[in-house]
């Protein structure tokens, strides 16, 4: 493989395991939200083919079970359960399912070990761990259970189309997730340490969305800093001409680096000797 295939690699991993922990976190917040009275949030206004289907075998498994209470001499009346909110039941469904899809295309394209099990709602834990880890290379884990199952099992595919594929998806399905919640907002703050070694703007941003500080991001807002390959004052490992400036958490200590390098190439001077060159013209006019 070429250097740029290498970058391009590890951009496509790590990109999917930013995205499987914003998946995860999001689905947290589905399972918690599936009951009404957690959170004051509107219903939406019309209901989608998905949420429709699922109203409808809702419906159906209540009149079965109100045919059977009959049946047994028992009350039809409700039973006075609360209701779920099928917005949050369908979002829930459709990350399932596009994980499954992932987890079978992972598999067929060179997974060197199957998960072997659907994910639900139990061990979306597991599934997303097997499927993107935490994006370096594939190692074995181990659950509370006992069980194993490897982890980080796409960076067994070779190849890479593959891997930009199951990225987009998660980050489609994480999108959709964090829609159906309303977490619309990201964590981001003006990066205390400034300014951009690349552009020498005040224009840092913090990104600390995630919980994991390892899928922290630090960028510069500028549209116009992009990097000139190698040689850049970013000081990147890996430097691709014409990107954005993005250092993950694992390259604060780089950045930091770029900041010093730029501070001691560009100290800050005083332009006149004295107040302002006041003294030495009085001087002169004496």
């Amino acid at each position: 493989m070429t250097d740029q295939t290498d970058v391009d690699r590890q951009d496509a991993l790590d990109s999917a395991a930013r995205h499987a922990a914003r998946l995860l976190h999001a689905f947290g917040w589905l399972r918690v939200l599936v009951e009404p009275g957690r959170e004051p949030r509107p219903a939406p206004p019309l209901l989608t083919d998905t949420a429709r289907h699922w109203l409808g075998i809702q419906s159906a498994a209540e009149a079965a079970d109100r045919v059977a209470n009959l049946r047994a001499g028992l009350s039809a009346a409700p039973t006075g359960q609360v209701p779920i909110r099928l917005e949050m039941l369908t979002a829930q469904h459709h990350a399932l399912t596009v994980v499954d899809q992932l987890v079978d295309r992972v598999e067929r394209a060179g997974a060197r070990a199957r998960l072997g099990v659907p994910a639900t709602g139990r061990n979306i834990v597991r599934v997303l761990d097997w499927l993107a880890g935490d994006g370096g290379p594939p190692c074995w884990a181990v659950t509370t259970g006992g069980v194993a199952y490897r982890r980080g099992a796409l960076a067994d595919v070779a190849d890479l189309r593959v891997l930009d594929h199951v990225a987009h998806r998660l980050q489609e399905v994480a999108d959709r997730a964090r829609m159906a919640i309303g977490m619309t907002e990201e964590r981001t703050a003006p990066y205390p340490h400034q300014p951009c070694p690349a552009c020498r703007r005040r224009s840092l941003e913090i990104d600390a969305t995630l919980r994991n500080e390892r899928y922290w991001t630090v960028g510069c807002t500028s549209a116009a800093c992009r990097c000139t390959g190698p040689g850049c004052p970013c000081l990147q490992r890996h430097a691709i001409e014409g990107r954005g400036h993005v250092w993950t958490y694992a390259e604060l200590p780089t950045l930091h680096v770029a900041q010093q390098r730029h501070r001691l190439s560009h100290p800050v001077r005083s332009a006149a000797v004295g107040h302002g060159g006041w003294s030495s013209r009085r001087r002169g006019e004496r």
